[in-house]
């Protein structure tokens, strides 16, 4: 009887799965986004090291290393592969005039870095061929920077919960919450509806998450703590993962992320042993790194200042507007001037041509008959 009373009293304390009308998704949104807006305040100060393993019942093998600097107006990402070499870099650095997006990438020929890519921006101004590259928006910071695993449920991707909510095809199916204050655990099931993902243009397509389920800490900056989900990949194969996130005791004013570990489940439900594991290693930095952590010449690169890159922008403006103006011949075509043909150039080619044929018919005409008689 005393059982029967117990259980009881914990389904009144468990309120049912609720399915949420469009006032409550809505506040749903604006809370999630305000909680992200916060953590990535926090998040900005973060350096530390990602790695992820693959691990199976007798070793853990490391796939890929991610080590992140940052301070107020610089950021650094340098990914190693598994064998702890050089493979990708992104130096992104901000001064008083400007703002500067250096890629490097491995080169296989000289055996190290190399820089492929450099793009510069004037106050206000969105970066050339980057334009989504704006970390000063918490949004893309936290999709895009490695110290915000803790705000994106699938760790295959990068979507945070935020991204999510303003996809048209994601669709909540329940809310249950559980716990009060700073325990509450807020557990969001969901489905993707392919028949309106399939309308989507590709940017707003969701072409791996299936359905699932995702359990947050709102007070927590509903930051992640368990989750489980179905995705596709590209042969349409499904596979469920079942996902926990672990976090250790800071000071920081935000939880630290320290361990994720994924599980693969069987067509039956049965969870199998970890066979994916990201660690993390975060500190809190609030003071300002020295110049040489975010410069090039570590990498064995000459420097590339600010000052340089706006200008050679500039310079590289004028000349495609003066190319607009003065637009070169097409290969084999008339030359065309800015209201047709250029008939003036071509009276002087046809001229001269008649000048040359005449010359050469005069000359012709004064050479000495070849004597074609017949010799006894």
């Amino acid at each position: 009887m005393m059982l029967l009373h117990f259980l009881v009293f914990m389904l009144a304390q468990s309120p049912a799965p609720t399915q949420p009308d469009a006032a409550s998704l809505k506040q749903l949104a604006a809370d999630v986004q305000q909680a992200l807006d916060a953590f990535c305040e926090h998040s900005r100060k973060l350096n530390g090291i990602v790695s992820v393993y693959r691990v199976d019942k007798e070793s853990k093998k490391l796939l890929q290393q991610t080590v992140i600097k940052t301070d107020a107006l610089r950021r650094l990402t340098i990914d190693y592969n598994g064998d702890k070499q050089f493979s990708h870099a992104e130096l992104y650095r901000e001064y008083p005039q400007g703002r500067q997006l250096l890629i490097l990438n491995y080169d296989r020929g000289n055996k190290g870095p190399r820089l492929q890519i450099e793009t510069y921006a004037q106050k206000g101004e969105a970066f050339e061929f980057y334009e989504d590259y704006e970390y000063e928006k918490n949004r893309v910071f936290a999709y895009d920077f490695p110290t915000n695993n803790a705000l994106r449920p699938v760790p295959q991707v990068k979507w945070t919960f935020a991204d999510l909510l303003e996809y048209p095809a994601f669709k909540i199916t329940s809310l249950e919450s559980s716990g009060r204050d700073k325990d509450r655990v807020v557990k969001v099931s969901f489905t993707v509806d392919q028949a309106i993902n399939a309308k989507q243009t590709l940017e707003n397509q969701l072409s791996q998450l299936q359905h699932g389920w995702f359990e947050f800490r709102p007070s927590q900056f509903w930051t992640v703590y368990r989750a489980e989900y179905a995705l596709a990949d590209a042969r349409k194969a499904i596979q469920t993962w079942q996902v926990a996130f672990h976090y250790e005791p800071s000071q920081a004013a935000i939880p630290l992320l320290r361990q994720i570990q994924m599980a693969p489940l069987t067509q039956k439900g049965q969870v199998e042993p970890v066979s994916r594991v990201i660690d993390c290693q975060f500190e809190l930095v609030s003071k300002t790194l020295p110049d040489s952590v975010f410069s090039l010449e570590q990498f064995g690169l000459p420097e590339r200042t600010i000052e340089a890159g706006l200008q050679d922008k500039a310079d590289r403006k004028k000349r495609e507007e003066s190319d607009k103006l003065n637009p070169p011949p097409p290969a084999g075509g008339f030359p065309i001037a800015k209201h047709g043909i250029d008939w003036t150039l071509w009276s002087w080619l046809i001229a001269t041509g008649i000048v040359v044929f005449v010359a050469m018919g005069l000359l012709l005409s004064k050479r000495k008959p070849k004597d074609t008689s017949t010799k006894i």
